[in-house]
């Protein structure tokens, strides 16, 4: 499946019609924001984990609320480590005019 996806999106981003890519900027701003989220859901899955060993929670409904909370938890983690990151390279690499 992400063999075909790359495959698809690779082949979407060579088109020479660069007008008939609408969703260019919101795909930009995925891929930019996925190593972060990538980097960070680790330490998420963990303190999740965790937090569920101490309470013991049962049942259908409570796993659905902590995979919930887990999937939540891990996109806000990841834009901050994002914004961090893009924060520090402006301020380590500055625009030079």
């Amino acid at each position: 499946m992400a063999l075909a996806t790359a495959s698809v999106l690779l082949a979407w981003t060579q088109r020479q019609d660069r007008g008939a890519r609408p969703w260019a900027g919101l795909l930009q701003r995925l891929g930019d924001g996925s190593y972060a989220l990538f980097v960070s859901h680790f330490a998420v899955i963990l303190f999740m984990s965790a937090i569920w060993e101490s309470q013991a929670p049962e049942g259908v409904e409570a796993a659905s609320l902590y995979l919930l909370a887990a999937w939540l938890l891990a996109l806000g983690v990841g834009h901050g480590v994002d914004r961090l990151s893009q924060g520090l390279t402006r301020w380590a690499w500055p625009m030079r005019g």
